[in-house]
């Protein structure tokens, strides 16, 4: 069995790749929308091009740029939300015996308490953001986002995806979503420098070795990640069984 170190040294580590990884996607984005963001100045635009939400008529123009990554950035930001959210949450992931797993017509325990439960402890307790505070908000990020991108590439419906510097009438950095015209925008660039922010923060909570809330904290956390890990496993095991 893992001693409670490994699953902290296994957790970190796997919160570096990550971090590394937004970084990298973050790079690209924001060159994207530097260039962007040039050719519309160059022809007097004051707007950015954003994603279109899923089955919407294609719309050419000319100062989109071959690929800003917004997609996978904005996935792998949810990824990460999803998985700390959970293991920061009162209800955790409770450990089962295999026979339970291997009988049960219900979801993973990744799925059963539901991303939108997940975000709002992890803006709550990591980020300390309070855009999910309000359920439609929540709900917006879940369904029209979330969701919709891990099932349809893109946003749903009347909803995009933007990643913009700074300009006149851009993005501000105090909003999750920007409403614009009948649409409604999900500030990547915020929700990467949110989802950085809480990853940091999870970390010194790992870490902690005075605050006893933080050592208390980082307990919960480390056996949720043990079940979490023990329960996809033996998950997985029931397949061959």
């Amino acid at each position: 069995m893992k001693k409670k170190s490994n699953y902290k040294e296994s957790l970190i580590q796997m919160l570096e790749v990550v971090k590394s990884d937004i970084n990298a996607l973050v790079s690209v984005a924001e060159a994207a929308a530097k260039n962007d963001r040039d050719i519309a100045y160059k022809n007097g635009e004051i707007s950015y091009p954003t994603t279109m939400p899923v089955g919407a008529n294609p719309v050419v123009t000319s100062i989109i740029s071959e690929s800003r990554l917004t997609i996978p950035l904005t996935m792998v930001c949810f990824s990460i939300i999803d998985l700390a959210g959970k293991l920061i949450s009162d209800k955790g992931v409770k450990a089962e015996n295999k026979n339970q797993k291997c009988n049960s017509k219900n979801e993973s325990s990744m799925e059963k308490d539901g991303f939108l439960s997940h975000a709002k402890a992890y803006f709550k307790i990591l980020a300390n953001w309070d855009d999910l505070i309000n359920d439609t908000s929540a709900r917006r990020l879940q369904d029209a986002y979330r969701h919709s991108i891990a099932h349809a590439f893109l946003p749903g419906a009347t909803h995009r995806i933007g990643y913009r510097v700074s300009f006149t009438e851009c993005i501000t950095e105090n909003s999750l979503f920007i409403k614009q015209k009948d649409s409604v925008i999900l500030n990547v660039k915020l929700l990467s420098k949110l989802t950085l922010k809480g990853i940091e923060k999870l970390k010194d909570i790992l870490n902690e070795t005075e605050d006893r809330d933080k050592k208390e904290l980082a307990n919960k956390i480390l056996i949720n990640f043990e079940n979490l890990i023990k329960d996809n496993a033996e998950r997985l095991a029931c397949l061959d069984s």
